[in-house]
């Protein structure tokens, strides 16, 4: 359950790999729905877990954040 922010579902996939509010009405929602349907609610939690170990480790930022540097200052020794 995490509050939407814009840059988020590029990320994960609202509904399939997480579940979002953008205000405590919704949140409230959210919650209650999922504590109805905890099958549900785990197949979201795993979907999560294995985009984020596939795509999102810190492994995969700094990897990220090297190409970014060698392509603005070139390979460094």
């Amino acid at each position: 359950m995490v509050d939407l922010k814009e840059d988020l579902a590029a990320l994960f996939k609202p509904g399939e790999e997480i579940v979002g509010y953008r205000d405590l009405p919704e949140l409230r929602r959210q919650l209650d729905y999922h504590l109805a349907h905890p099958d549900e609610a785990r197949a979201i939690g795993a979907s999560a877990r294995r985009r984020a170990l596939a795509e999102h480790t810190l492994r995969h930022r700094i990897e990220e954040m090297l190409a970014a540097v060698e392509q603005r200052f070139g390979r460094l020794a």
